[in-house]
């Protein structure tokens, strides 16, 4: 066992994300989300989330008994020091004496932060940055926050009456329990999770019904010979292959696996009009998106972009994800995050890298006087820079990229070899010596040979 003080002393995030999940109805479409981020159950919530579990919330001993079959795939489990016998009478806690309990996966919280679920003793507590146990949904989010998790989703916290399927009801008040109706308890998260939002900045998001309905996906590579900085660069190899070729791998890769597990809502298109970009394309059994010979020969948006919004609209999509196939080191876990952020989320996003550089402008004047003089300080205000490996929008964005970037939403990615965008003969050589220093199941996992 160990105290929550100690254990987020050595396990506190520097952010993160995390699904949450109840007993509701919602619970069973929890595992649709798991990648999402990090996992935490509620109680018996773990009988409907499969796999390994990070986290769980258990108040009492009942409940503990519930998950025995479940205690195998969870690595920890936050339990309070006092556990309450007919909701009023404190005993301390017997987990000991509960056979064949984990106790070294234990993390003990204090329990006489209890209070009740009028708005008035919540925000006092808040006020006094004392935990907000009112039930336990609020502590276990009190706790998730403290470990620095910053983005929420929350399922199986639906209000209304019953538990998700596979839930089983405890069997000393199963009928109690099947009609009892928990909209307090959901107003009451609503409130904590809105205190908290203010204070942490959070992203927190419950469950709704429109989640499930499926988003058609355009996972679009735009490629062109005629590159002004280095002519013909989409057919340099890294590896075995061109960056044109590894490219269209990965999009095949990316649509069976996502079309096996996600209704088939993602399609991979291949923006190109050379003949030889064509070819390949046909090759590896890749849709094409025709552009035009005008488009070809200009770094200029408005006419490289010309004509995709109506001919992406008149195919029924959704969103655009558009990725670079001039990063060789991108692995496919990161192009699939963005799927995973882009089918829960449902909106279109940036991806940015975070900087704590001092700006300075063409008079050579700093942009924040506020800011350090001393370069990449901590003391600095982050700031912002688009990350050229891939963003989401509407179709209609192409008609409109100022519009886009004023209203679209931000992943903020880590600025790493992955995310290398090779831009001209320099950027290829520093990739070829990288290339060489990966072990060869690194290689084949990047899909250069």
């Amino acid at each position: 066992m160990i105290s929550l003080s100690e254990y987020l002393k050595k396990n506190r995030k520097n952010g993160g994300r995390c699904l949450y999940v109840g007993k509701g109805p919602s619970a069973e479409y929890a595992n649709k989300y798991r990648k999402f981020g990090d996992v935490c159950v509620i109680n018996e919530a773990s009988a409907v989330v499969k796999g390994d579990i990070d986290y769980t919330i258990v108040v009492d001993l009942e409940r503990l008994e519930g998950m025995r079959a479940d205690w195998h795939r969870i690595k920890t489990f936050f339990v309070p020091d006092k556990l309450f016998e007919n909701g009023k009478v404190p005993a301390s806690i017997p987990i000991k004496s509960v056979k064949g309990f984990p106790l070294e996966k234990a993390v003990i919280f204090p329990s006489n932060s209890w209070i009740s679920d009028y708005k008035w003793s919540i925000y006092n507590s808040f006020r006094k940055g004392k935990l907000i146990f009112s039930h336990t949904a609020t502590i276990g989010l009190h706790l998730l926050v403290l470990l620095g998790y910053d983005d929420f989703y929350i399922l199986g916290n639906d209000g209304g009456v019953g538990y998700a399927k596979g839930v089983s009801y405890p069997k000393e008040m199963e009928k109690a329990v099947k009609t009892k109706n928990r909209d307090r308890k959901r107003q009451v998260l609503e409130y904590v999770c809105y205190l908290f939002s203010k204070k942490y900045k959070l992203k927190i998001r419950f469950w709704k019904p429109e989640d499930e309905k499926p988003i058609k996906i355009a996972l679009l590579c735009p490629m062109r010979l005629g590159s002004s900085r280095l002519n013909s660069k989409i057919l340099k190899k890294i590896g075995k292959y061109s960056l044109a070729e590894r490219g269209l791998i990965l999009m095949k890769k990316i649509q069976e696996n996502n079309n096996n597990n996600n209704n088939n809502n993602v399609t991979a298109l291949a923006a190109v009009g050379d003949k030889e970009l064509i070819d390949l394309a046909n090759k590896y059994k890749i849709k094409v998106l025709l552009r035009s010979q005008e488009s070809l020969k200009t770094d200029k948006w408005e006419i490289r972009f010309k004509g995709w919004c109506e001919e992406l609209k008149k195919q029924g999509f959704d969103f655009v994800l558009q990725f670079s196939a001039c990063m060789p080191f991108m692995p496919i876990e990161e192009v699939q995050k963005a799927i995973d952020f882009l089918n829960i989320y449902k909106r279109d996003f940036a991806a940015v890298f975070e900087n704590r550089g001092v700006l300075w402008d063409k008079n050579k004047q700093r942009f924040y006087p506020k800011q350090n003089v001393w370069d990449n300080t901590k003391t600095n205000d982050p700031y912002y820079t688009f990350c050229p490996t891939f963003s989401t929008w509407k179709p209609e964005f192409y008609e409109d990229f100022n519009y886009f970037y004023k209203t679209c939403g931000f992943l903020i990615v880590k600025k790493n070899m992955d995310y290398f965008d090779i831009h001209d003969e320099k950027d290829l050589k520093i990739a070829q010596a990288y290339f060489i220093t990966l072990s060869k199941d690194e290689k084949k996992k990047l899909f250069l040979i």
